[in-house]
């Protein structure tokens, strides 16, 4: 084999050598990718479950907010009388 061909194999495995390193990247990425995807939606699972179980707490607010300005209300006209 000549000093070319040794070079041209040398460069070829160079290459070759590169690109299985940049797709084994690629894939660690992905992995990567898919893992934080996969708690992404175990968090958007567990924030709907919040915020289902804070719906009633939002509506007893509201209605003793409403039930607190009836009373004002209602005492502030009996003790302007």
């Amino acid at each position: 084999m000549t000093n070319v061909d040794k070079s041209a194999t040398s460069r070829h495995g160079v290459v070759q050598t590169t690109a299985a390193l940049v797709v084994d990247e690629l894939h660690a990425k992905r992995l990567s990718v898919q893992a934080l995807s996969a708690e992404l939606a175990a968090l958007d699972a567990q924030l709907e479950v919040l915020e289902r179980s804070l719906a009633p707490v939002q509506s007893w607010s509201h209605q003793w907010s409403s039930a607190r300005n009836a009373l004002t209300q209602g005492l502030s006209s009996v003790t302007s009388s």
